[in-house]
């Protein structure tokens, strides 16, 4: 993930990398295909963390707290935007809210970890405000 390898394998991708650690942003519009290319990067990267969302929205089945989502009531999560405790956040489809929590990617961070985060253009712009250290990735639809 970074510029630094050892080698290259058969199959294109560089093995012995040196590893990027810190946050990396993943955004585009929707459908442009942010959620294959994550699955991609993990897959390929399983030392990779991905960033688990917070939301007002009700849990679906199977979905469970802190793996698939931190589910806020929308009280808990008025008073986290008050506490400036998202990283960026965002009313999702005039219904529900979706954020990021800036302790758990501060945190992941603080341990080394390389840390992506798979969100909107509206939320990168937001992120870039409040970490302008982190790397962002941009994917743009075929003209």
């Amino acid at each position: 993930m970074d510029s630094t390898t050892s080698q290259a394998s058969g199959d294109g991708h560089a093995r012995g990398a040196a590893k990027h650690t810190g946050l990396t942003v993943l955004a585009g519009p929707t459908a442009v295909g942010k959620g294959t290319v994550s699955t991609y990067i993990r897959d390929t990267y399983p030392e990779v963390w991905l960033s688990v969302s917070a939301t007002t929205r009700p849990a679906r089945p199977g979905e469970r707290e802190g793996i698939h989502y931190f589910f806020k009531s929308p009280e808990e999560f008025d008073r986290l935007i008050e506490e400036r405790a998202f990283l960026e956040w965002a009313v999702v489809h005039g219904k529900n809210r979706y954020g990021t929590l800036r302790a758990s990617v501060e945190e992941a961070i603080a341990q080394g970890k390389a840390v992506l985060l798979e969100i909107d253009l509206q939320g990168a712009r937001q992120v870039k405000e409040a970490m302008p250290e982190a790397r962002f990735v941009f994917l743009a639809p075929p003209s």
